[in-house]
């Protein structure tokens, strides 16, 4: 999916999770080395991997 003005913001959210599920993926990347690297819970990254709300600032502070 193109991600443009043209999509509601739960559909670009939705997308976003997506590909970054896809991307820690094809590193490879388990979700527990990935909380080792960026100090955020495993929770958080499958609740964000599965396109829910986690607070994106959270995750960038």
């Amino acid at each position: 999916m193109k991600i443009n003005r043209e999509l509601q913001d739960r559909a670009i959210s939705k997308e976003i999770s997506e590909r970054f599920k896809q991307y820690r993926i094809a590193l490879p990347m388990t979700r527990s080395e990935l909380l080792e690297k960026s100090m955020v819970s495993v929770g958080t990254i499958a609740r964000f991997e599965s396109g829910n709300d986690i607070g994106l600032l959270n995750v960038i502070m």
